[in-house]
């Protein structure tokens, strides 16, 4: 598969890594970059897959699923991430 613009791509995956890490603030060491990768499903669609060991802060939160989208042109890039999260007992009023 060739890219169009192969260092806006590059680049668009070093936002999406970094929109991970700021998500999940404070920044902790299961959050480094080197241990978020994000790859493709055959469609296209790009998932996030965490490397190394289990990240406690992620399951200590109640996230259940860390979406990402991606988007560049040849001279910008953008990434955003949603968390999915359950919500605790007792935290239902923050929504109000």
């Amino acid at each position: 598969m060739s890219m169009k613009f192969p260092r806006a791509s590059s680049g668009c995956a070093f936002r999406g890594k970094e929109a991970v890490s700021k998500a999940f603030a404070p920044a902790s060491a299961s959050n480094r970059l080197r241990n978020i990768d994000i790859q493709k499903k055959p469609s296209g669609e790009p998932f996030l897959v965490f490397l190394g060991r289990p990240t406690k802060p992620r399951t200590r939160r109640g996230v259940t699923a860390a979406l990402v989208t991606l988007s560049h042109t040849e001279h910008h890039a953008v990434a955003c991430v949603v968390l999915e999260v359950r919500l605790l007992a007792g935290t239902e009023e923050l929504l109000a």
